[in-house]
């Protein structure tokens, strides 16, 4: 009975584990002025401009707040908005 338990509690700490270090992360997306779609991951988000690193790359690319259309999707899929109208 204690064998059992203990490969229940082990097999319960694996599987935990396992679910934790999976790759199931989700690529930020920037939509552009120009209907160009970019996918990767955002770095960093300053008053004028975006660094963003596309997937499978490691040069980052530096994009001005201008030429994003309106908003960011961002990995945990909240959008930041970018170039908001201002309401009349």
């Amino acid at each position: 009975m204690k064998r059992l338990y203990t490969f229940l509690i082990l097999a319960f700490i694996s599987l935990n584990i396992l679910a934790q270090t999976g790759n199931n992360t989700k690529p930020d997306i920037i939509q552009k002025t120009n209907g160009e779609e970019m996918t990767g991951k955002v770095i960093k988000i300053t008053d004028c401009e975006v660094t963003f690193v596309y997937t499978g790359e490691t040069a980052e690319y530096v994009i001005k707040k201008s030429e994003i259309a309106t908003k960011i999707v961002l990995q945990t899929s909240q959008p930041r908005y970018v170039n908001k109208k201002p309401w009349p």
